[in-house]
């Protein structure tokens, strides 16, 4: 089940259907911050003083759509009561890195803000479905382009059609965590101290798209190749890129591997029949980075670093070519099926195992778990 209630959101204030590109910059810091939070604060408070940014006259659920070149999805953006993912209500697949976690922790607890949601899934509902397109075919939708993305929404204001959804969201059986899990677990760890919600975006599962991270290990010594590649042999067939082309995988358990410069492809083999039912980053984790290399923490060890899709590939091959002595392994995306059948397991992925879209735009609907009044602002 999932209890999800309205809440009164934080919009720019502007004629223009676009988001504030460097918003995120003024309002977040990055991870590598020295720890002083009060100038975004300060930045926070007066753009809503300057009413530069408002705040809803009263609380909502929307109906979200985004068009893009791959397609067009759809969900519902709420607050969700973080009690459900400390109830077990929600479940996890992802680890969560320590030092990420309680930066956002201090954060949230200091500003609040949530300028994106976190992204939550369920297996398809036709009442949450009705509902949604009962709300789109009924008004127009606010309409906000950002990179060739368009973002549609509809507001949700009446009680009777709030606690339609609500109701519905409650009866669901499962909802998994496909986005944020540095953000939910930061709230989980506060809400000892009061109630937590926390914005979120659920999308069913037949509307994701799932992309996957790369890996790239800097090695603390030099590698010994035939010592690699025996370990290597005893979980894949290894067969050398034509042309020593830069390679992607095409399909589940098929990984790549450059190794100085050489590329090769990685077929985990066919009597392996448990490692058959297990994730690529889980294989890649548990069967070499762990054994090999050492990297017994994926979360903390700073010989491992990840590439998103997201501009990431042209990353890692310039990584590779700067550190010689590097190794990247590439892989195939996950499926859905694949992430909530793990889910399940209660056995978490290694961190940056997934990026999952839909991606929302910082600052398209921004919430504040602070309710608290500063210099006469409410935050």
């Amino acid at each position: 089940m999932a209890n999800i209630k309205a809440f009164r959101a934080i919009r720019q204030r502007t004629d223009d259907s676009s988001v504030e590109r460097d918003l995120q910059a003024w309002l977040e810091p990055g991870l590598n911050y020295g720890g002083d939070l009060k100038p975004y604060l300060l930045t926070f408070k007066r753009l809503l003083k300057d009413g530069f940014y408002l705040k809803e006259e009263g609380p909502a659920i929307y109906v979200y759509e985004n068009h893009s070149s791959s397609g067009i999805q759809r969900g519902v953006w709420a607050l969700t009561n973080v009690q459900d993912s400390t109830d077990g209500m929600i479940v996890l697949h992802e680890q969560t890195l320590p030092e990420h976690e309680d930066k956002i922790k201090a954060y949230r607890e200091y500003i609040g803000l949530e300028g994106e949601p976190v992204l939550l899934t369920y297996y398809p509902q036709q009442e949450i479905n009705n509902l949604m397109e009962s709300v789109v075919s009924s008004q127009q939708p606010e309409r906000i382009v950002q990179a060739e993305t368009a973002h549609l929404l509809w507001k949700v204001n009446e009680a009777s059609s709030i606690a339609a959804f609500q109701r519905s969201f409650a009866s669901l059986k499962n909802v998994y965590l496909a986005d944020g899990h540095h953000r939910l677990a930061a709230a989980a760890h506060l809400k000892s101290d009061e109630q937590q919600w926390i914005s979120s975006l659920y999308i069913s599962t037949d509307q994701l798209r799932i992309r996957e991270f790369n890996r790239l290990v800097i090695p603390a010594s030099i590698i010994n190749k035939e010592e690699l590649f025996e370990l290597i042999y005893r979980y894949f067939h290894v067969s050398a890129i034509p042309y020593n082309r830069a390679y992607q995988p095409d399909q589940q358990h098929r990984l790549g591997m450059c190794f100085h410069g050489e590329w090769y492809q990685l077929d985990l083999r066919p009597d392996l029949s448990a490692l058959a039912q297990e994730t690529d980053a889980l294989i890649l984790q548990e069967y070499v980075l762990q054994p090999f290399f050492g990297i017994a923490d994926p979360r903390t060890d700073d010989r491992l670093h990840n590439f998103s899709p997201d501009g990431g590939w042209e990353k890692l091959l310039q990584e590779l070519r700067h550190q010689v002595s590097s190794i990247a392994f590439t892989l195939f995306p996950m499926t859905v099926e694949q992430l909530t059948r793990h889910a399940g397991k209660q056995k978490p992925l290694p961190p940056k195992s997934t990026w999952i879209e839909p991606k929302i735009p910082y600052g398209l609907l921004m919430y504040c778990s602070l309710q608290k009044e500063h210099n006469g602002i409410t935050l």
